[in-house]
């Protein structure tokens, strides 16, 4: 019996752990030194930073961590970092929505209005990309 309640125990895990959700970032109407607002909001669904107007915050989430077959992938402020300045130089050449992988671990889509000066993208592992379909 109680190798069962491990094993149990153990398939549950697991199974919360495949189902962790994307992270999307949504950044609007930055300033000069940060946003005025920054909200992270963690659903089921969902895991959503949200940063804007001009303002003094920097737009950091609490711990990025997407989850692959292999187990978590947790990514640091200089990962976040690199990927915004990926994300910068496609739409400084004209490109506003597309797809790209990071360290062959992370699927990227972005989308950027340049009219509201919104930049939106969400973070997948390669497996929750699958999942959700998106083509990379």
């Amino acid at each position: 019996m109680k190798k069962l309640l491990t094993l149990t125990t153990f398939s549950l895990l697991v199974l919360v752990s495949l189902a962790e959700p994307p992270v999307k970032k949504w950044k609007s109407d930055r300033g000069l030194f940060g946003y005025k607002t920054v909200t992270q909001t963690n659903s089921p669904d969902l895991i959503m930073l949200s940063c804007r107007d001009p303002g003094l915050i920097a737009c950091r989430a609490q711990g990025i961590t997407v989850v692959g077959d292999d187990g978590e992938i947790s990514l640091t402020e200089t990962n976040i970092e690199s990927i915004e300045r990926m994300i910068d130089d496609l739409v400084l050449s004209g490109k506003n929505s597309g797809t790209i992988v990071y360290d062959d671990k992370v699927v990227i889509t972005f989308l950027f209005n340049e009219d509201a000066d919104d930049l939106e993208y969400t973070l997948y592992s390669v497996p929750q990309a699958r999942r959700y379909g998106v083509n990379f």
